[in-house]
């Protein structure tokens, strides 16, 4: 799986944020702001909510 910088990741139980991407490491950063370096298998990608378009409905 590809991370990109700023990917919300899970790793068990933890929940944090990717800071930087190598080969089979990525180091990320928990929500209690703790950093760690976990392999690319070990880390499951959250997916973002969809953007919100500012209007529900199209104008008439």
């Amino acid at each position: 799986m590809d991370f990109e910088i700023g990917d919300q990741v899970r790793q068990g139980m933890r929940v944090a944020t990717v800071t930087d991407v190598g080969t089979l490491l990525v180091q990320v950063k928990t929500s209690e702001g703790v950093a760690r370096v976990a392999c690319t298998w070990e880390l499951e990608k959250i997916a973002a909510p969809p953007q919100r378009l500012g209007r529900r409905f199209p104008p008439l």
